[in-house]
């Protein structure tokens, strides 16, 4: 494992005098190109609508015409060219991508373009949209999943605002007004907040004179720095529950961990894999197999660019809850004491590999992974640089 080859795509980075910045990967094996805007502004950055959800609102509204183009119109022309466009919103950023075959990548680059900085906010689009989100907060409070997952970041959290849901609280959201996510679309969506991600079928040097051209339009500006509070040192043990009309119990239990670029995250990476992925793992062996305590059980580690949480989840019967928590604490003391074996680590290593190469086969999931790179870690070559770490653990 220690000799990982990787493609030797040609990948370059480049600002225009806007400072708008680039990062364009040419890989011909297939004839498509994915095209993504990352503006580095999420829900962590909402200011004085923080808990409103007004990124998650912006990225609604930027779908429903710009300057140039009605809403319909802008579905019309990716139809066009065979493409298909999209969106989301998270904690530190929202992401809008294009993707399509690569003699679409002209149209497709106009329309990013125009979507991201000539969107117009219009008035009679609002309030439908207003009630299109209200109902995606009402389905989220009927899915247990979702306000366990929910419940589990709050209570890790309790400053910080990884706390708060990236879609708001409805009462916040309610008292926004078409003022207030124009005035946060034009404060946040600036060309020092944003970069452009290209990867797949294309001629570099030709798409770089091509975008600017396009994208030098744009006339440079720059946010005001948002404040984002600390999480302060957590001193002991936090519990929280919450009644739910569902006859299965969402148990979740969790640790702070250090963020991705932290030395020992590998590591973690590797013992989340040892402990809850797949039917193999100890979890699911001791809880389910063995004991029959839980209906399903996993682990993950969430690292963003600030400190992550490294989670354990399980559906269980209300009546096996404690003893459900307790075995999990067995495990990982069982763990602690006595370390995993050098065939859980390999098998682990090689899941996790496995699953990063693959989330870099296709065109798409290339400019995602630049794309993340550079937003967390400023290095478009992190995921390589990564995944020869995991291999060593």
């Amino acid at each position: 494992m220690d000799n990982i080859n990787f493609p030797n795509y040609v990948t370059d980075q480049f600002k225009l005098d806007n400072g708008l910045n680039f990062i364009i990967r040419e890989d011909k094996s297939n004839p498509v190109v994915s095209l993504q805007a990352w503006c580095e502004t999420g829900s962590i950055h909402e200011g004085q609508f923080l808990g409103s959800g007004v990124s998650h609102f912006v990225e609604h509204m930027l779908f429903k015409g710009t300057e140039h183009r009605e809403s319909l119109s802008i579905a019309q022309d990716i139809s066009s060219i065979g493409g298909n466009i999209n969106a989301y919103t998270s904690f530190d950023r929202t992401v809008y991508y294009i993707n399509c075959p690569s003699g679409g990548l002209t149209t497709a680059n106009e329309i990013l373009q125009d979507i991201v900085f000539n969107a117009l906010i219009p008035e009679e689009e609002f309030k439908a949209e207003q009630e299109v989100i209200r109902r995606e907060i009402s389905m989220g409070r009927d899915d247990a999943d979702k306000v366990a997952s929910q419940e589990m970041f709050s209570t890790c959290y309790c400053r910080h605002p990884y706390g708060l849901p990236v879609i708001g609280y409805l009462e916040n959201f309610n008292n926004l007004k078409r003022s207030d996510v124009q005035n946060y679309y034009l404060e946040r969506y600036v060309t020092d907040n944003i970069f452009i991600v290209i990867s797949g079928d294309l001629d570099l040097e030709k798409v770089k004179s091509q975008v600017s051209t396009l994208y030098g339009e744009v006339r440079r500006s720059s946010s005001s720095p948002v404040f984002i509070p600390p999480e302060p040192v957590q001193l002991g043990r936090r519990d929280s529950f919450i009644e739910y009309t569902n006859p299965i119990t969402r148990l979740w239990m969790s640790w702070k961990i250090p963020s991705i670029t932290d030395p020992d995250m590998p590591a973690i990476d590797i013992m989340s894999v040892i402990l809850g992925h797949g039917k193999s793992s100890r979890l699911f062996q001791s809880l389910k197999e063995k004991m029959g305590l839980v209906h399903n059980i996993n682990a993950y580690s969430y690292t963003p660019s600030h400190a992550g949480i490294f989670a354990i989840g399980a559906g269980v019967d209300p009546l096996n809850k404690q003893r459900a928590e307790e075995e999990v604490f067995n495990v990982l003391k069982e763990v602690k004491e006595n370390g995993v074996s050098n065939h859980e680590v390999n098998k682990a290593k090689r899941i996790s590999l496995v699953s990063q190469l693959d989330s870099l086969q296709t065109v798409q999931g290339q400019a995602a992974d630049l794309g993340s790179n550079w937003a967390i870690t400023r290095n478009v070559n992190f995921t390589q640089e990564y995944i020869r770490k995991l291999s060593l653990v």
